[in-house]
């Protein structure tokens, strides 16, 4: 990829935006908005902005530990993606000498491992690898993650984003981690969707979502790309499982399971 032709591009595009769109002192001379409720669409300005200044903050974050990360790599001789395996503790031991870290230590998180935050009652984190650690992800799953009371059920109701039918294999995405999972032509089930799924937005053949209303992230990206879309259902990827085959009616907001994986 050229990176010059590619911010150029960019800028371009911004330009062109902020020329095309119209000022906000504008809208609200033609809208005739009285103070109060330029109040709140000032509210909603700075809600959006906040949370864009979180993600990029969030980027930053990250690419300064890859840097950080690859400085370690060369010190020590662990491969980059190793090191980020290593708790704080252990990455401190490590670049002080304190204590020797092996690569099967590593091998055996990467197979499993749990990281649970201090709790203001406790005096430290608890991590842990192996099989405890499946115990303690178990228990919290069955807690936590799916809703009391709620059988298997056949039919999924939502809010219609965006219309259209579609079918196709179920693939829940919680993170960005996961977008590879979705093929062309999965229906995508998730919480909520954000930016950083867009790869697996486009490959979609509809999307599912728990939250959002019909200017979600998830209701905006449908609409533009013409893809079905269902979000609110609140249930969706607590009944729903990584395979089932279903049919998205995002015409009357249904969606229909034709064959569970389990």
């Amino acid at each position: 990829m050229d990176y010059k032709a590619t911010v150029k591009e960019l800028l371009q595009s911004k330009n062109k935006i902020k020329f095309n769109s119209p000022t906000k002192k504008e809208i609200y001379k033609a809208c005739k908005f009285n103070n109060k409720e330029k109040h709140i669409f000032y509210a909603l300005e700075m809600i959006s902005f906040t949370k864009d200044l979180r993600n990029a903050t969030d980027d930053y974050i990250h690419c300064c530990f890859s840097n950080f990360y690859n400085e370690v790599s060369k010190r020590t001789g662990f491969k980059k993606e190793d090191i980020e395996f290593l708790w704080d503790e252990e990455l401190a031991n490590l670049l002080t000498g304190k204590s020797r870290i092996t690569s099967k230590l590593i091998e055996k998180k990467k197979e499993f491992c749990a990281a649970i935050a201090a709790h203001k009652s406790v005096e430290a984190e608890q991590y842990y690898v192996g099989e405890k650690a499946r115990e303690y992800h178990k228990y919290v799953s069955e807690k936590s993650n799916k809703p009391k009371n709620i059988l298997p059920q056949s039919f999924i109701k939502g809010v219609v984003a965006s219309i259209g039918v579609a079918t196709g294999i179920v693939k829940i995405i919680h993170s960005a981690t996961e977008i590879e999972k979705v093929k062309k032509g999965d229906i995508l089930v998730a919480g909520m969707t954000s930016p950083k799924y867009m790869p697996a937005i486009f490959n979609s053949g509809a999307i599912i979502t728990d939250d959002g209303g019909l200017t979600c992230h998830a209701a905006i990206i449908a609409r533009e790309l013409k893809k079905p879309c269902i979000i609110g259902t609140k249930i969706a990827t607590s009944i729903l499982n990584d395979g089932d085959l279903v049919e998205v009616n995002a015409d009357n907001g249904i969606i229909k399971v034709i064959k569970r994986i389990v």
